[in-house]
């Protein structure tokens, strides 16, 4: 196996660092760091553990971050390490001791950020996790400055706040290699769609994030138009981000307003809503509106056509004609008002009232009528 160079985060005062290593040599290390440890280190309360489901990893506990370089200086395993990430004294540790394997979200998840540095609190998109382990790929809106500043002197150290998230130009990344539509600039990786690519054990550094902000998903939204659908994750991209947006604006949905129904029995079936439970996401729909227009006709169920039923929100999206006076709720456009002109497909074209001008947003269910 070819060694990999050690790349440490620096800080003085955290008492537990997680490694990554290569597959299979995580047992090797930790008994060889063991036994280290028992002849030279005793008084120094260095500890090492290795969770059998927490695969190329082991854990050192320490006084802080030198004791651990000086530790590792011992082993004839050290050059096996590829990262090393800081685990903070209010983390849970019992994990440590367990036999639970963790939960490990699925592709297409989003995700925040928990963990020190400069993506803590931000959004992420799972687009790969392993058969066994918890250590999984995810995309996020990169926090990278690209003017080269200059060095700054010894005595001129101070903290800089992280750069603005944002997509990287994609001129900008046409200058560094491309292998599998991933750009290698430095020790980062970037989707040629101007993501970042970072690989985290999700048990510690992630946590599943049920509502993005409109605001974070607007930002993986501007990325959709560099998509090419021949890939299958630049097609969960989309599909993740999409459904994200569909979710959110079902947050609009108001009694009376007209939707179709996705799933079901009563598949492709138009109607308007009744109530809502937001609680549990569900709505119960009204068949016996004037404003609603079917799609099965409603003789095709005979007798057992219900009045009102109870569908969940995720089998449903907002349904809009040409005519309806809208307003865009999410993406670029949101807050311009206008007149549908044309749907066709996943895009509604809609004339401005105010500046004239034609408008396209995809998908319709980003609107909603006023």
């Amino acid at each position: 196996m070819l060694p990999v160079p050690v790349h440490c985060f620096h800080c003085t005062h955290d008492l537990v660092t997680e490694n990554v290593l290569q597959a299979g040599m995580e047992k090797t290390l930790a008994e060889s760091l063991l036994e280290i440890s028992r002849k030279t280190h005793e008084d120094r309360g260095i500890k090492t553990y290795h969770v059998p489901y927490h695969p190329r990893r082991i854990y050192i506990e320490a006084p802080g971050i030198i004791e651990i370089q000086e530790f590792m200086k011992f082993s004839a395993y050290s050059h096996l390490v590829s990262r090393v990430t800081r685990i903070f004294d209010d983390t849970n540790r019992e994990f440590l001791h367990g036999t639970k394997i963790p939960d490990v979200p699925s592709p297409g998840s989003w995700v925040r950020i928990v963990s020190a540095g400069i993506y803590k609190g931000d959004l992420g998109l799972v687009v790969f996790t392993p058969r066994e382990g918890d250590v999984v790929l995810i995309t996020v809106v990169p926090r990278f400055d690209v003017i080269q500043k200059r060095k700054r002197k010894a005595r001129e150290l101070f903290a800089r706040a992280a750069p603005a998230p944002a997509l990287l130009d994609a001129a900008y990344l046409a200058k560094f290699p491309l292998q599998s539509n991933i750009h290698t600039i430095g020790s980062r990786t970037f989707h040629r769609t101007g993501l970042e690519v970072l690989q985290v054990p999700s048990a510690l550094v992630l946590k599943t994030e049920p509502r993005p902000t409109d605001a974070e998903l607007f930002l993986f939204q501007s990325c959709l138009e560099r998509l090419d659908m021949t890939y299958d994750t630049e097609q969960l991209i989309r599909h993740a981000v999409n459904e994200a947006l569909h979710k959110e604006s079902s947050w609009l949905w108001h009694t009376g307003d007209r939707v179709r129904i996705l799933e079901g029995a009563f598949v492709d079936m138009s109607c308007c809503i009744h109530e809502i439970d937001e609680a549990n996401r569900t709505v119960i729909l009204n068949f016996g509106s004037s404003n609603v227009k079917f799609g099965p006709s409603i003789a095709d169920f005979g007798s057992a056509m219900p009045i009102r039923v109870e569908v969940s929100m995720e089998d449903l999206e907002r349904e809009f004609l040409v005519g309806d006076q809208v307003c865009v709720a999410l993406g670029k456009n949101k807050g311009r008002t206008g007149l549908i002109l044309e749907i066709t497909d996943d895009v509604a074209t809609i004339v401005e009232e105010m500046a004239n001008q034609l408008i396209e947003v995809t998908p319709p269910p980003f609107i909603f009528i006023y």
